[in-house]
């Protein structure tokens, strides 16, 4: 069968195109700079469409011509929601770690000889976004419920019928599962982790947490009678949540961290996510040593505090953080890390307490920024200097610039009150251009943010 993604390159949906080529399916797919209503051509079977995709973005032409053609289209979420009924689905929900604890999780099943299949939204150093597990049911696709296009009448008005394929059937299918637009009450788990819940996406939630509370619970009820819930024991937020739930509760908690771990990647909140991914593939009778193994060798996953090399002696990281709560707890990782009187040797040699942390932050849509306003003051406080790119504008969600990146500048101020200050540079030449002149010998300089913000290091690592 025929699948054309609109929205392919981002992560997940890169990922699947890799799933549905492994079940023997074309793929065809555009993205920002190829919409076009052309590419939509009577053989595509099915169109999937990414969370991206709204009626204001420039890529709903291709929806539209679909619908004109009688083709099915499904979103992401629910695609994933079909491959999960077919299988043991694993989901990772939560505000923070999911990319992370996704990755954990599958890397113990596979060192378990268990041979799942992961679908991440973030790049795992050993395979990409997707690792596909090898000892599949069936190549074959199993039915989505829409006929293929061969068999389609002409009249192409309905997405329902008998005959069709969908996702390929795998033993144990991991997979991050994202609160935005209520997108994972799409998907079908038999096990989850809920690592924390808090205020995010409040466009998509206008009525705040206790409606982000409410469609937790929802996500909880999708769990079978026989399924396993794993939830954080610290959180007051989750009490309601795991109450509410029907199949086996387990929790873990920061102050119990799992036995014998002893981490590559740095912070605190690390080990709480490498507990949450133990106590889950413990109930599925995963062995100890196992997992303590396949934990303390996990070396981390692209975008989280990674990094990126060394020029002139300044050391230049990136982190995908770009909520208050995951730029604080980076950034206070990263200072325990490298600038502590209990950093490690290296990190001393280099400067230990008079490292001086440079963050250059681009802040993640206009709507998004103003909602979350009041918490990006304090999420700083770690850092010395704070250097703000343009808030970036998200295709088909910002309509209007609802707060301005120098109210940003003086909330950082007033609050976090970095030692060099706070300052807005807009473009990334023009911050390239102020680290090249003002970084020194010893420095931190540590890119964060949704964006490509992560050019601005590369950049500065080739170019100084």
């Amino acid at each position: 069968m025929r699948y054309h993604l609109i929205g392919i390159k981002g992560s997940s949906m890169s990922g699947l195109v890799k799933i549905l080529e492994a079940g023997g399916h074309k793929v065809t797919g555009s993205d920002l700079e190829t919409h076009n209503p052309k590419n939509i051509t009577k053989d595509i079977d099915w169109v999937v469409v990414s969370a991206a995709i709204t009626p204001q973005s420039k890529g709903y032409i291709e929806v539209e011509a679909a619908q004109k053609l009688g083709i099915p289209v499904i979103s992401r979420s629910k695609l994933i929601g079909k491959l999960m009924s077919e299988q043991y689905g694993i989901a990772i929900a939560g505000m923070h770690g999911k990319s992370t604890v996704t990755a954990m999780v599958g890397l113990i099943l596979e060192k378990a000889g268990l041979d799942p299949t992961v679908l991440l939204g973030a790049e795992t150093k050993e395979y990409g976004n997707v690792k596909l597990g090898h000892s599949l049911i069936e190549r074959r696709v199993t039915r989505l419920g829409g006929p293929p296009a061969s068999a389609r009448s002409e009249a192409r008005t309905s997405a329902g019928g008998k005959g069709g394929a969908g996702p390929v059937a795998i033993p144990y299918f991991v997979v991050e599962a994202c609160e935005y637009e209520r997108q994972f009450l799409d998907f079908r788990p038999k096990a989850a982790i809920i690592l924390n819940i808090e205020e995010e996406h409040l466009d998509t939630y206008p009525k705040g947490l206790s409606q982000i509370i409410n469609t937790f619970k929802k996500f909880v009820d999708l769990l079978p009678k026989n399924g396993i819930l794993i939830g954080n024991a610290d959180d007051k937020n989750q009490k309601r949540v795991l109450k509410s739930a029907k199949c086996k509760v387990k929790t873990f908690s920061q102050n119990k961290p799992w036995p014998g771990l002893k981490l590559k990647i740095p912070g605190r909140f690390n080990l709480t996510n490498a507990t949450a991914a133990a106590r889950l593939c413990h109930e599925l009778k995963v062995d100890h040593k196992i997992i303590k193994e396949a934990l303390n060798n996990f070396t981390g996953i692209k975008r989280r505090m990674e990094v990126k090399g060394e020029k002139n002696g300044i050391l230049v990281l990136d982190d995908y953080a770009h909520h208050p709560t995951e730029i604080q707890k980076t950034l206070e990782a990263l200072k325990e890390f490298y600038l502590s009187p209990d950093s490690s040797p290296v990190a001393l040699a280099k400067g230990g307490q008079n490292r001086r942390l440079i963050v250059v932050f681009q802040p993640h849509q206009y709507t998004r920024t103003k909602l979350l306003f009041k918490y990006f003051g304090a999420a700083f406080k770690a850092a010395d200097q704070v250097i703000l790119a343009d808030i970036f504008a998200v295709p088909g969600r910002d309509f209007k610039k609802e707060v301005k990146e120098e109210d940003l500048v003086r909330e950082i101020a007033a609050s976090s009150k970095p030692s060099k200050g706070v300052k807005y540079l807009g473009a990334y030449p023009k911050i390239l251009s102020y680290l090249q002149k003002t970084a020194q010998k010893t420095d931190i300089i540590v890119t964060m943010g949704a964006t490509k913000i992560y050019e601005v290091g590369e950049r500065f690592i080739k170019n100084s």
